[in-house]
This record gives C-alpha cells, structure tokens and sequence, in this order.
C-alpha cells in the first residue's frame, strides 16, 4: 500500500501535506517549492531560509531533534547520554580540547556541575 506524499522543510521540521499547502503556508510558488527539492540548495524567500523534500506523509525519519545532540559525540563514551557520564576529568578534557557544538558544551558543563 502506497503512501501520501508529503513536504517537510528540513531546517524547521515544518510538514506540510501538500505541495500546495505549502506554497500557501509560505507563500512560495510552487515551481520555487519543486525546484528547491531537486536543487539540493537552501531556499531564501522573505528573509527566511527553507530547505524541502517530500516525504511520506507521517515520517519522522527526516525530523530534527535533540536526543542525537544530548548524547556524546564521539570518544570512549560515544552515544552515550551525556547527562549520565560520571567521568568528569574526561569531561572537563574535552570541554578544554575538543570544538563540540555549543548544545553539547552546555550539557557537559551542566553534568560537571553536577558531579
């Protein structure tokens, strides 16, 4: 069984049930919307920026979120949730010697106040 096909503004997770609903909602044509999609480059439009792909309508394999960001991005305690990791020399280490993202740097500085 085949199913609806749906727009998703990657950098929002905005979705949208419609190609048309979506030129409405941002009030971008349509042929804008299509060539955006195959492009594979951001869309500015109002001083907003916009990057869209169909989808199956109902998939969340495309949505953005937080749980990737709250867990430890590499070393030996890789995927790991980071408010759980009680090595706090490991995590003092790589706040002073790594470029992690700012989400990740305020996770670790929250779990050393903690420890």
């Amino acid at each position: 069984m085949g199913g609806m096909i749906a727009i998703r503004d990657l950098l929002t997770g905005d979705q949208y049930e419609s190609m048309r609903f979506a030129s409405q909602m941002t009030g971008i044509s349509v042929e804008r919307l299509k060539k955006n999609m195959i492009s594979d480059k951001v869309l500015k439009h109002k001083g907003k920026v916009y990057l869209f792909r169909e989808i199956l309508y109902g998939d969340k394999s495309t949505k953005r979120g937080k749980i990737k960001k709250d867990k430890m991005p590499f070393g030996k305690y890789k995927g790991q949730p980071i408010l759980t990791i009680k090595d706090k020399p490991y995590l003092i280490w790589v706040l002073n010697n790594t470029s992690i993202d700012s989400r990740c740097k305020y996770k670790i500085k929250k779990r050393i106040s903690e420890l």
